[in-house]
């Protein structure tokens, strides 16, 4: 008997004696598909390629060339190709590329690469060229192969570059797999009167989950292989194996199947041994023959309690009710760009006195983070206690969902006088974020020195409660305080830096040259006059409500949108990233003075999306949605544990530099911050615990755990998605007009 043969009657011998254990959980195959529904980290294949477009992946859009042909053509910096070469014989690589009518004659810079390794630099002009690359056998692997072209131009207007044909040829001179195959899917179908749950597996794909071994594991299951549609037989093999911490691997199940096995073989495993240990669990189709693998019921079962699922998918929460704050004036101010590390009660350099108050007057909590790095998916979470991916809302032109109750809307339903006053030109265009305000104000004046005037701020009627949310745009860029703050921490500087938000926007990563430490000291103090700046104007509202009166019974929120980078990792300014610098944000609630018993500071993580649920509890505001991304913060500032939570943040750019690489993706869970951009491939992944500057990335020394976590970080992204009860296209909010853009420009958003 082979090796092969006798793994397999051993497997099968397992199974049928099963260990009698108390299985009180399991752990579904089918339910993980179901999740990974994005396939974000399934190595599969997804897009073949024969010739022409049936291989395009992201950044294209489809359109009709001057003749009617179709074309693909690139819609910012990056266009991706898919291809699957079963063998890793790819020779050569043709691309047919040209420029759009409407852009000059070039020729236009692009770079091709392929599996994240450079191919070539060809220029691209407006008649169709043909452009073949010669293909290094080292750079090309079995199963998917991935070719980006980067657009080298960054600019707004760069001209946009067309794909007519794509032409891959393995080095027997045939073109690449002709045929596409299925992805993996998980699927319920009706077998022998019983509803069986399957997943189904191509040739050739590849499929990974990652988990901790629970206690009296026991992985079981069976297969079946049926030849491809129009063929009476395949040749394929069907495995699983195991990875351990260590990266050894041990094959669990290897068998060759020649044909079809149309009745399911059972299979079964004794994990037992592994317990505690974090693993990886891969199932894989390979061979020459085009065929599916059918996984019946595998699952891994426990004698556990209670077996997690690799992740918890994040749920709605219902709101609460209590109403134990009574009916206070509720003023909310936004400060724009403001990281929690520049504010005196955070940790920050300076006093800022004005946020220092409230801070002694309420609660400081020290681990807020927002749910995006830029102002409109951040407002988005904040008003809806929402995530932006489950809104639709990720640029400029989308808008808020009708059916989604806002903060403004729920206050006004509740009797309050609900008023907006922004120095930010986002409100003045985008309506949908002014629904519910029964008055709105633009703040502008001379350098934003304008603040609400007092009879605006509060009801003359002091049996009226007034809901207010004053957006301040200090500190955002530019970085141009009035005196006497503008040069306390600068006056010494004599370089030649700049701080506008075009100059400091062109600062990448990858950039060979970074800015020098004096430079990097001064937009950080420039930084600093604006937040002190900030901090004064914060200290004008709190006047006025001391003028009326009206402090001490307020109900009154301090809070940013997004936090501002200042070159931590290779940036300044905020939207092209979700590390800590962009995420971190201060919040500080002061309390009504009616309200007793509240604890000073929570170092709990809590997000901005907990605003909204907060007062819907606080307040019992009637009229909410059926439930909430964010979670009440009433429980943790009176003193009860909080419940186990996961923090997520995504962004997907606001049309600047870099846009081609969004979105990135942030989840932090047990101690652990995880962070993705899915369409450059890369995975960062910090201890929070012992590194919570983000400093040392631990993606290569913890890969198992870094798998795990973006895993995680994934099936919670799908999960955000899947909640999306509106259809984007439906909430398209325009054009621009050309003073928002230039006002948007000037804030480094349209650069």
């Amino acid at each position: 008997m082979g090796p092969l043969l006798a793994l397999t009657a051993l497997l099968v011998t397992s199974a049928c004696g099963r260990p009698d254990r108390d299985w009180q959980s399991s752990l579904d195959l089918a339910d993980f598909v179901a999740h990974q529904r994005h396939n974000l980290s399934t190595e599969m294949i997804s897009m073949p390629l024969g010739t022409g477009l049936d291989n395009i992946g992201s950044g294209w859009r489809l359109r009709d060339d001057e003749e009617g042909a179709p074309v693909a053509e690139m819609r910012r910096q990056l266009g991706r190709l898919r291809v699957y070469s079963p063998e890793a014989d790819v020779a050569s690589v043709e691309l047919e590329l040209g420029l759009s009518p409407a852009a000059a004659s070039g020729p236009v810079r692009v770079n091709v690469n392929l599996n994240r390794q450079s191919l070539a630099d060809i220029d691209v002009s407006r008649p169709w060229s043909t452009h073949r690359m010669e293909v290094p056998a080292a750079m090309v692997q079995s199963g998917l192969n991935v070719l980006d072209i980067w657009h080298m131009e960054r600019s707004r207007t760069q001209p946009s570059v067309r794909l007519r044909r794509a032409r891959f040829v393995t080095r027997g001179g045939r073109a690449a797999w002709p045929q596409r195959p299925d992805t993996i899917r998980a699927l319920e179908v009706e077998a022998e009167g019983a509803i069986e749950r399957r997943v189904e597996m191509p040739t050739a794909s590849r499929l990974d989950m990652v988990l901790r071994v629970p206690e009296g594991a026991y992985l079981t299951g069976g297969f079946s292989v049926e030849p491809a549609p129009g063929e009476d037989s395949a040749v394929v093999e069907v495995s699983v194996g195991l990875l351990d911490e260590s990266g050894e691997e041990q094959s669990l199940l290897r068998e060759r199947v020649e044909g079809g096995l149309a009745r399911p073989r059972t299979v079964g495993v004794d994990l037992a041994e592994r317990t505690g240990e974090l693993v990886r669990l891969r199932w894989g189709v390979t061979g020459p023959g085009n065929a599916l693998a059918r996984w019946h019921g595998a699952r891994v079962l426990s004698t556990e309690p209670r077996l997690e699922p690799p992740a918890v998918a994040i749920e709605r929460v219902a709101p609460d009710r209590t109403g134990r704050l009574g009916q206070p004036d509720v003023i909310v101010i936004l400060l724009d760009a403001a990281r929690a590390d520049a504010f005196s009660p955070f940790g920050g350099p300076h006093e800022t006195p004005a946020v220092a108050r409230l801070a002694a007057d309420g609660t400081v909590f020290r681990s807020a983070v927002a749910g995006s790095s830029w102002t409109l998916p951040s407002v988005s979470g904040m008003l809806t206690g929402l995530h932006a991916d489950t809104l639709g809302v990720g640029a400029w032109k989308d808008r808020l969902p009708d059916g989604v109750p806002t903060l403004p809307e729920l206050m006004t339903s509740a009797g309050y006088r609900s008023v907006l006053f922004s120095q930010h030109p986002f409100y003045a265009y985008e309506t949908s974020f002014k629904r519910g305000f029964k008055r709105f104000r633009t703040l502008r004046g001379k350098n934003n020195t304008e603040l609400p005037r007092r009879q605006e701020l509060m009801a003359r009627n002091r049996k009226r409660r007034t809901f207010a949310l004053v957006h301040l745009l200090p500190p955002h860029t530019p970085y141009t305080p009035p005196a006497p703050f503008r040069g306390r921490h600068t006056a010494d500087y004599t370089g030649d830096m700049t701080v506008d938000a075009t100059h400091l926007n062109s600062f990448h990563p990858t950039d060979s040259e970074r800015p020098s430490k004096d430079d990097v000291d001064y937009v950080l103090g420039r930084y600093l006059e604006n937040v002190a700046y900030a901090d004064s104007l914060v200290g004008g509202v709190l006047g006025s409500l001391d003028r009326h009166g009206r402090y001490d019974d307020a109900l009154v929120v301090l809070a940013s949108d997004h936090g501002e980078a200042l070159m931590e990792h290779g940036r300044f300014l905020h939207s092209q990233n979700v590390h800590r610098e962009v995420l971190h944000i201060p919040l500080v609630i002061k309390w009504p003075a009616s309200v007793t018993g509240f604890r000073g500071v929570v170092d709990d993580p809590v997000s901005l999306l907990d605003l909204l649920p907060t007062l819907v509890d606080g307040l019992a505001l009637e009229g909410a949605a059926d439930g909430f991304q964010g979670r009440s913060l009433l429980p943790l500032v009176f003193g009860q544990r909080a419940a186990e939570r996961s923090l997520y943040a995504v962004t997907r750019g606001a049309n600047g530099p870099n846009q081609a690489a969004m979105p990135q993706l942030m989840l932090e869970s047990g101690g652990w911050r995880v962070f993705s951009s899915p369409l450059r491939g890369t995975t960062e992944l910090y201890d929070v615990v012992r590194d919570p500057l983000e400093t040392h990335d631990l993606a290569s020394e913890e890969p198992l755990q870094a798998l795990l976590s973006l895993q995680s970080l994934q099936i919670q992204s799908a999960w955000n998605r899947e909640l999306l009860r509106h259809e984007r296209s439906d909430r398209d909010g325009g054009d621009l007009d050309a003073e928002a853009v230039e006002q948007l420009e000037a804030l480094g958003y349209l650069n």
